[in-house]
């Protein structure tokens, strides 16, 4: 399976005038056959196969999704980035901003790409991510970096067992959590591997069932490509290496970034990242290696790929093992080093009010039942109730009333008037020490501001703030004990511009973590929404 990219849209002079057109793509949901590392499963297509096709827009343009649900149970897409500016409606969580897409029943998403970059769609019902994902690229009409066409790298990790059945043993009681994927996808793509190696092809790279084997990644020696390498995972953080080649680091979760050379990727779910390849290697096939890391465990989960230059023979050698070395395991890879670019979003010296969220499990007999933030599991109370939280909101407006008066009191939302800088603390407690956890904010990016081991404190806060941070949208809070353990288990501090009136989510990204309660609500400027009127 392969992503290309047209050469006329990858690039355009800095000088060009772009007239925005409606972008329009159809998604069709249906139960099918899926074969990502030669072990068929049943599960949830998109256009009779997993990723679903890219949707490829140019800033300014107005995007329809026409979703048609053949599938046997309510869903919802979201758009994973995309702010959604003006329209709240089209955020695709439900029970928040829309109800679920009920069988059978057609519903289009319409809202304006107004920020170049690297996303991708998703479900965003139970564990249906897993396989209803699809890559987002909106290009800038005036873009400065000086490639020669794009390259998407589509992650995503992969398991035997049914996705409804992963589901299903989250939320049984006691729970039986997911365990290890079998295998890391890319483009939807890998050979057998059987969770700890390729022996069953250690001596051959033939594809032998139709639909699994390598993705390969085409390139034209001299030529420089912008791979635009996306986790669409439930739960793996990633490493990607491309062996014999380096590559520059321009982009981050749909902001540029100072170029900085990387020899490897540490890409957590949800998170995306630009690269400059130069292809300036022998003419020759290269191994894309993929390894799931931060794990907790002793598994060797990975997949490949293959970046094959124009003219390439056919590879004989073996696929590379799998790698789980330590200096894979540093906390924020090399991000501290990493700076925003001059030209993006300039960050606010100060919050006017800061949110702490604490991370804890529930513990109930032997087993953990639910995830809770600030002792609360979140609940779809709007769903619950045959609505969504945000028509709610509207109703109030509408009849002259206030949607903050009748939201304020709902658990695990917090309401903020809109312009707020807020400061979120988010704590692991010292029960929560064998996971870490990407959490992604919708509706709005925020400037990573820091991380630590233990317990957060001002003077720890202080000391980890980056000279320039990066503005994005999904960060990682890691497992990391302080030097007694005693205290808190790591956290993570963003900062962030509330100036998108909604009701935006914020939550884990593991998928499984998510369903069982890891998610916030942030509410901002309740009483000033934007008009309900779909876009033109």
């Amino acid at each position: 399976l392969l992503f290309i990219l047209p050469l006329s849209i990858a690039v355009e002079s800095a000088n060009a005038r772009y007239t925005p057109v409606t972008v329009r793509t159809n998604l069709t949901l249906s139960s099918g056959i899926w074969n990502g590392d030669c072990y068929k499963k049943s599960g949830l297509l998109v256009n009779g196969g997993s990723p679903g096709p890219p949707i490829i827009a140019t800033e300014g343009d107005i995007v329809i999704v026409r979703v048609t649900n053949g599938h046997t149970k309510g869903i919802t897409i979201h758009f994973h980035g995309v702010a959604q500016r003006g329209t709240p409606f089209a955020d695709g969580v439900p029970g928040i901003s829309q109800l679920s897409i009920l069988p059978g029943e057609i519903y289009e998403y319409r809202w304006r790409a107004d920020n170049s970059g690297t996303y991708f769609y998703h479900a965003h019902t139970r564990f249906d991510a897993s396989s209803v994902h699809g890559a987002l690229i909106i290009h800038d009409p005036k873009e400065y970096l000086r490639y020669d066409d794009d390259r998407i790298l589509l992650l995503n990790d992969y398991w035997h067992k049914n996705d409804e059945k992963l589901y299903d043993s989250i939320l049984n009681k006691p729970v039986v959590w997911v365990g290890q994927p079998q295998a890391i996808l890319l483009n939807g793509r890998a050979q057998e591997s059987h969770g700890s190696s390729y022996s069953s092809i250690a001596s051959s790279v033939s594809f032998p069932t139709t639909g699994c084997g390598y993705s390969t990644i085409p390139v034209a020696q001299g030529n420089t490509y912008r791979l635009r390498v996306i986790n669409a995972g439930a739960l793996s953080y990633i490493s990607l290496k491309i062996d014999g080649h380096s590559m520059a680091l321009v982009e981050a979760d749909g902001y540029r970034t100072t170029p900085i050379s990387v020899n490897h990727l540490q890409i957590g779910p949800g998170q995306r990242y630009s690269v400059l390849l130069k292809a300036d290697q022998e003419i020759s096939s290269y191994w894309i290696r993929l390894s799931a890391i931060w794990d907790n465990s002793d598994a060797k989960i990975g997949g490949a790929g293959l970046l094959t230059y124009d003219g390439a023979m056919d590879i004989t050698t073996a696929p590379p093992p799998i790698d789980t070395s330590a200096s894979l395991h540093h906390p924020d890879w090399i991000l501290p080093q990493v700076h925003a670019d001059s030209g993006g979003p300039i960050m606010p010296t100060k919050a006017d009010d800061v949110l702490t969220l604490t991370l804890s499990p529930l513990i109930r007999g032997n087993s953990t039942e639910k995830h809770m933030v600030n002792n609360v599991s979140y609940i779809d109370r709007g769903s619950l109730m045959g609505t969504s939280l945000l028509d709610m909101a509207y109703r109030e407006i509408d009849a002259s009333r206030s949607a903050n008066a009748l939201l304020k009191p709902i658990p695990s939302l917090s309401i903020y008037p809109k312009g707020t800088v807020l400061d979120v603390i988010i704590q692991l407690d010292a029960k929560s020490c064998l996971d870490t956890h990407p959490w992604h904010l919708h509706g709005h990016s925020f400037w990573d501001i820091g991380q630590g081991p233990g317990l957060y404190t001002e003077t720890a806060g202080a000391k980890a703030m980056p000279f320039s941070p990066v503005h994005r949208d999904t960060s990682i809070v890691y497992s990391q004990k302080d030097l007694d353990g005693a205290n808190g288990c790591g956290w993570r501090r963003i900062r962030v511009k509330l100036d998108n009136p909604g009701i935006w989510p914020l939550h884990c990204h593991v998928h499984a973590h998510m369903v069982m309660g890891m998610m916030w609500l942030v509410g901002v400027g309740l009483d000033d929404l934007p008009p309900r009127a779909p876009l033109p």
